[in-house]
Parts: structure tokens; sequence; C-alpha cells
């Protein structure tokens, strides 16, 4: 992502057990020196975070039986060899509500 004109690494990471779903930014410099104890920035997006799925938008070109290409599918799993997905959807309950986000990647 490029954040106040600074390109970083956004990660999501769900603890279950403390069901807390949160936002780790490490910048660029940081990654490409390698360092052993980069600059994390982090904050709590949901808490209590009862459920999070993540799933992936990935491109299927396998024809199917009508020998239309299947396109772009959803699935809760993605492999870097398969290239980048086109798009990432988390969904999280919390107590009664459940929240969707489509996160869109243009670059893939």
């Amino acid at each position: 992502a490029t954040i106040n004109d600074a390109v970083v690494r956004v990660t999501y990471v769900y603890d279950g057990y403390e069901k807390r779903l949160q936002r780790r930014e490490v910048g660029l410099n940081d990654l490409l020196e390698e360092k052993l104890e980069p600059e994390v920035k982090e904050r709590v997006l949901f808490w209590p975070a009862e459920d999070v799925a993540i799933e992936f938008a990935t491109f299927d070109p396998i024809q199917d039986e009508d020998g239309a290409v299947k396109g772009y599918e959803w699935t809760d799993a993605w492999e870097e060899d398969d290239g980048l997905p086109a798009a990432i959807r988390l969904t999280i309950k919390i107590r009664h509500a459940t929240l969707t986000k489509t996160i869109l990647l243009p670059i893939a």
C-alpha cells in the first residue's frame, strides 16, 4: 500500500485467543534492509471479533463442461505460486452483526 507517499506492507492478523483483529504496517525501507526488528505500526481494528474469515478472488482458467472459462472465484486459500489475488474479502462476526469488506488489488 501507499500511505503518505511511503510504500508499506500491510498485513491483517487475527488472534483467536484474544479475539482481536489487528492491522500491521512495515515500511519498504525496513523490508529492503531486512532489519531484524523493523518498525511496525499496529492498531486494533475489531475487538472482540468472534470469528474472522478471509477469502481470495483467484482466476481459474480451466474451462467447464460447456467450454467457458470459469473466471474469478472466491477461495479460502491462496498460494503464492498462483500470483496475486484480484481481491480479498474479510468477513468479521461481532456479537450479533456480520461485517464484510472487499479489498480490490488493482495490481493483480
